[in-house]
């Protein structure tokens, strides 16, 4: 899957170095998109499951791996 075809849960495309967001029930989740696992050879790459995934760290730092329909691009 080409990296213009991931897409958030708007329908807009998602790149390297974009920034989203993801809603939870105690707040949000925002980052700079670091990369993105589209099969399972880059997801096994970047130690995650369940491709596609975009990778990118919170606030905190912490390393987030999300399902782009999950995402809202900022």
């Amino acid at each position: 899957m080409p990296t213009e075809d991931i897409k958030d849960r708007h329908g807009q495309n998602i790149r390297e170095g974009d920034w989203v967001a993801t809603q939870f029930p105690r707040g949000s989740r925002q980052g700079e998109v670091e990369a993105i696992a589209k099969d399972k050879s880059q997801a096994e790459h970047e130690g995650v499951n369940h491709p596609p995934r975009v990778i990118f760290r919170d606030r905190h730092g912490h390393r987030v791996a999300n399902n782009p329909r999950t995402l809202e691009k900022k």
